[in-house]
């Protein structure tokens, strides 16, 4: 602070002297100089005040041990009324530049108006109705657009679609004129010629509105005469008489011909080039490639070409397959493959570079021609694409070279809504798992007349899904009248979700009072089975293994196994609690404080009953939780330093555990090792889970999210018992609670 006041008295503060105050880094404008006091303070003291001052304005901190001494009341009236006088002078100085620059804008609004002359089209203006249009001139745009920067231009309605299409600030010398030998003025008279603009906005010289004739122009063939053997491709009206003199085309679909008569459509101008004529032989003319050429340009041909060519329609397929999106993952995609044939034509599939030649040779396919035959295929149905890619976001997979659609909750919907929007000419091809359809019904409403009455017209195999239950306050407060209202539905009830079987609720409780019967699902069961053996008739020996951050998240689950288990074996964060509580040395590893009297007393109950309660012996540490984070293998019987956090088993725990596990005949998992999700420290949880695997003698069940996740990542899921949904529901039948989901029916089987 003190360096910083000297400073000062030679110099103006910057954001970096501030910020050095504050113990904060260089700010972007780090050379900003600041204002922090009207007169510059008598002493270090005085100094330090107005610092803190301005760092207590931004909401920065200071050190506190200077906080005992910063007494803003010594210059809070001196530092309110300079604010205040600051305030008056910004006030001041923006009106006075107001003054300056307020916009003073033109008495009527600006009109526009395109005028088409020989050589050239420019815009016409005019800000009084009354008054006729003149031609825009290089002085008054470059007004008009410096008003317009302003905010003082006012545009009429009917010019602002002209306007929006041809001012250009950036071009503003030339915005308003369009010359028709100029390449570079074209995409912006193409652009105003195909708007839908007001005929009066669009005129010739003499002011009245350009023509848009119906008629479109085309490309006519003249047969050859008097022996040239050439043909004549000329561009002509629909009469075959010689077009107007054409000031310039404009390509696009269609192509737009502006001339002296109006404003044409057209063929493409590709093959006239600037002549409206062509002369071409006709040995290069009826070849297979020439016969194409005319076909595809939609020219009439003589009878004696149009005999040689037979249309072939090409036929485009999409095949639409579900498969996983990694080995080991639970992530699905739909993979679609698209491709193009036709008799005679060389396969094609649609890329993200569009329609390639399958095999590596780029060239597209056509027959020759046989018996002078030319074979033009017609490709309309592969004219759908791209758009209908783009349509469902659909990835290109360079690798497998197939599109991919992730598999979510709203892809369904998506995907169905997708196919009914394809034409008829594409075939779509559904493997077994997406063909595999079920008639399914949606109500927007789960209760009241609507969705009474959708429900009284089911019929035999159909199945109504209804609106989300939660959109009603009344489903979770378990409300006995919205619950007569969903009973009203059906007969029976089947519940399904184990996962929600914890919940008091209307859909699993309330209504099943007013039903017939009230059953459990065959997933319910399976649940209720596995977990309700493990719990009071488990095959013995018994081992449960729990994971996870936190002790308080399993306290419940541990009183109730205590008295069930033979072996307790506890990994992932909750272990240095207990750690901690035998009086090891954990470092910065995860210890709840508050539970260090409670870990005491369930070791000392594991000891009283006599089972085993096995803890990490070694492990491996870090100082952060990072894949490239230094790690540390902390052998048995030393402490883990004060530094470093444990974040995953060592090799001798991994040893000790499996071998328990190797004996048991009931395992029951809940929680990781460690870290799993980060590489460095995944090794332990999916050594235990290999472990588990490993034991095919024993009844071995899953639960929570974290260790289902892993046994999935390690590949070892379809060797699992059982592997639970259940989520909360599963913690509280392993706590021994009663599950209201469950207890409400009537039929447990």
């Amino acid at each position: 602070m003190q360096t910083s006041f000297a400073n000062a008295r030679v110099r103006k503060l910057t954001e970096t002297d501030l910020g050095l105050m504050a113990g904060r880094g260089n700010a972007y404008d780090y050379w900003k100089p600041l204002d922090l006091w009207r007169d510059f303070p008598s002493d270090d003291f005085y100094f330090w005040l107005y610092v803190a001052w301005e760092l207590r304005r931004r909401n920065w901190k200071y050190p506190q041990f200077i906080a005992g001494i910063t007494d803003f009341h010594l210059i809070e009236p001196e530092m309110k009324q300079w604010e205040r006088d600051k305030e008056i002078e910004r006030w001041n100085n923006w009106f006075r530049e107001f003054d300056g620059r307020a916009p003073v804008s033109e008495s009527g609004a600006l009109e526009l108006r395109l005028a088409v002359g020989a050589e050239e089209a420019r815009l016409q203006w005019r800000s009084d109705a009354n008054a006729g249009f003149a031609e825009l001139k290089q002085a008054q745009a470059r007004r008009i657009a410096e008003q317009f920067e302003k905010g003082a231009l006012a545009i009429a309605p009917n010019s602002l679609p002209l306007w929006g299409a041809a001012y250009r600030p950036w071009r503003y010398e030339s915005w308003w004129l369009f010359r028709y030998a100029n390449a570079t003025a074209r995409p912006g008279l193409n652009r105003l010629l195909r708007m839908p603009l007001a005929p009066d906005r669009v005129v010739t010289d003499d002011g009245e509105p350009l023509a848009r004739v119906a008629e479109p122009l085309r490309l006519n063939l003249r047969l050859p005469k008097n022996g040239d053997g050439s043909y004549k491709l000329a561009l002509g009206t629909s009469d075959g008489s010689p077009p107007p003199k054409i000031l310039c085309a404009l390509a696009g679909q269609p192509t737009l011909y502006l001339t002296d008569r109006g404003l044409f459509a057209g063929p493409l101008a590709d093959a006239l080039d600037a002549e409206l004529a062509k002369s071409i032989p006709a040995p290069a003319l009826e070849t297979a490639a020439g016969l194409r050429f005319l076909h595809a340009a939609g020219i009439p041909l003589p009878e004696h070409l149009s005999q040689r060519i037979r249309i072939v329609s090409v036929s485009v397929t999409i095949s639409c397959a579900l498969r996983p999106g990694t080995a080991s993952s639970q992530i699905e995609d739909i993979v679609l493959g698209i491709a193009a044939k036709a008799p005679g034509m060389k396969p094609e599939r649609f890329t993200p570079t569009g329609w390639e030649v399958e095999g590596g040779n780029k060239a597209r396919g056509n027959s020759e021609p046989a018996n002078g035959i030319v074979i033009v295929y017609d490709r309309a149905a592969q004219k759908y694409l791209p758009s209908a890619i783009e349509l469902l976001e659909l990835k290109w997979q360079n690798y497998s070279g197939e599109w991919t659609l992730r598999l979510i909750k709203k892809t369904p919907e998506l995907f169905v809504s997708w196919l009914q929007s394809l034409p008829p000419e594409i075939e779509v091809l559904l493997d077994k798992e997406l063909a595999r359809g079920e008639n399914v019904g949606f109500c927007p409403e789960c209760v009241g007349p609507e969705a009474e009455e959708v429900a009284s017209k089911l019929e035999k195999g159909q199945t109504l899904l209804l609106e989300n239950l939660r959109f009603h306050a009344q489903e979770e407060a378990n409300d006995e009248a919205f619950s007569k209202q969903l009973a009203t539905l059906a007969e029976y009830y089947v519940n399904d979700a184990f996962g929600t079987a914890h919940r008091a609720h209307a859909s699993t409780v309330g209504m099943t009072k007013f039903m017939r019967k009230a059953a459990a699902g065959l997933l319910m069961e399976k649940e209720l089975e596995y977990l309700g053996k493990a719990l009071h008739h488990p095959e013995k020996p018994f081992v449960a293994i729990l994971g996870g951050a936190k002790v308080s998240d399993k306290i419940p689950v541990i009183t109730n196994l205590l008295s069930k288990v033979d072996s307790l074996i506890i990994g992932g964060g909750m272990a240095y609690t207990f750690l901690k509580a035998l009086g090891e040395q954990v470092g910065k590893s995860l210890v709840e404080e508050d539970k260090l009297d409670l870990a005491k007393h369930l070791l000392q109950e594991a000891k009283t009953r006599k089972l085993k309660f096995l803890l990490p012996i070694d492990h491996l540490a870090a100082e952060k939780i990072d894949a490239n984070a230094r790690v540390t293998k902390v052998d048995q019987g030393q402490p883990i330093p004060a530094h470093l956090m444990a974040l995953d088993i060592g090799p001798k725990t991994i040893e000790m555990f499996s071998e328990e596990i190797s004996r048991a005949r009931t395992i029951l998992w809940n929680g990781p090792m460690g870290v799993f999700e980060v590489q460095p420290f995944s090794r332990g949880t999916f050594k235990i889970a290999q472990a588990v695997a490993d034991n095919p003698g024993a009844t071995s069940i899953v639960g929570g999210g974290d260790s289902v996740s892993a046994v999935r990542s390690a590949g070892v899921a379809d060797k699992m018992t059982h592997i639970s949904t259940g989520g909360g529901a599963s913690l509280e039948f392993l706590e021994g609670k009663k599950l209201p989901g469950v207890a409400a029916l009537t039929d447990k089987h």
